[in-house]
């Protein structure tokens, strides 16, 4: 699969709104009242703090990832995929690049997504995630390797 991360500089801010904005807001309106400002300042957070990286799929931005390796976990997320590049497999094989790294730094992998991202979590269970906790606004998900290999 023809995929390139490449680090962020600041000319990729407004990008990173607008993938966001697009992605994210059918599943903010179901919540929420979409709020540019407020969705704003959560994409500038992400940018700033989760070593964002442009996703390039066949050489055109398709979206943005981030992550944070943490002392006992890595964090996965944010994740956005502008809709014309979304369900050709991006997702998954991103994710399981992070799984797989998780899994030879013997770390589990965390994430969380909107309680009403059902489409997120359908394929985060589907490469083995499992709700670990909850909240009205999100799932708390979690894979380790260790329980995907008892069988």
């Amino acid at each position: 699969m023809d995929i390139q991360l490449i680090p962020v500089t600041e000319a990729d801010r407004e990008f990173c709104k607008k993938v966001h904005h697009i992605a994210y807001r059918p599943v903010i309106d179901k919540m929420f009242e979409w709020d540019d400002k407020q969705q704003d300042v959560f994409v500038d957070s992400d940018f700033d703090h989760c070593n964002v990286h442009i996703i390039h799929y066949e050489n055109h931005p398709a979206g943005a990832i981030g992550w944070q390796d943490k002392a006992d976990h890595l964090w996965f997320g944010p994740l956005f995929l502008l809709p014309e590049h979304q369900c050709k497999g991006i997702g998954s094989f991103l994710l399981n690049q992070f799984i797989d790294k998780a899994y030879i730094q013997k770390r589990p992998i965390r994430l969380q997504t909107l309680r009403q991202n059902y489409k997120a979590k359908k394929l985060y269970e589907k490469l083995g995630f499992k709700v670990k906790s909850s909240c009205p606004i999100y799932w708390q998900m979690e894979h380790s390797k260790e329980e995907s290999d008892i069988c």
